[in-house]
């Protein structure tokens, strides 16, 4: 299968050994940092052969729900320096499409964009969270009137509502 290697941590890196030399070091982020990334590129596979996603593609899907949302995505993926990075925080944007409209999204993109340069999922997601608690509202007062309509209805029947 793969090497055995031996690691030596500290409070400020991870060192990685194979066969007692060095091959690696990773500096470990100071406490209270959090999501942070030092990747380095040349830990990366070479090509893109080993890549589900790719900037192209992610920027096809946002483009398909419109140009604002298009924009979000390109920011997010122009965030890092190293762009796979990125990836996760683009299509958790994407991904509200199993829950909300395209509309929906594109809507809740524009509006973040109007309120801050780096719109992230996080804004995208309280915008679509208002409009979805306002929309549950108009649509109890749609049901409780409809309530009352059945229940007018009922009584022209002749029929007692209290049965």
């Amino acid at each position: 299968m793969g090497q055995s290697v031996d690691l030596r941590i500290t409070t400020s890196e991870v060192q990685i050994f194979s066969k007692g030399s060095l091959i690696k070091r990773h500096i470990i982020f100071p406490s209270g940092i959090e999501n942070g990334y030092r990747t380095d590129e040349k830990d990366m596979p070479k090509g893109t052969g080993y890549v589900e996603w790719d900037p192209d593609r992610i920027m096809r899907w946002a483009r398909s729900i419109g140009p604002s949302t298009a924009t979000v995505i390109e920011r997010i993926l122009g965030s890092r320096a190293i762009v796979e990075q990125s990836f996760n925080s683009a299509l958790v944007v994407l991904r509200m499409t199993r829950r909300y409209t395209k509309e929906a999204i594109e809507k809740a993109s524009g509006e973040a964009l109007s309120k801050t340069n780096s719109p992230r999922y996080r804004h995208i997601k309280a915008i679509l969270a208002s409009s979805e608690e306002s929309a549950e509202v108009k649509d109890n007062a749609a049901a409780a009137k409809g309530i009352l309509k059945g229940a007018e209805y009922f009584a022209s029947l002749g029929g007692d509502d209290n049965a």
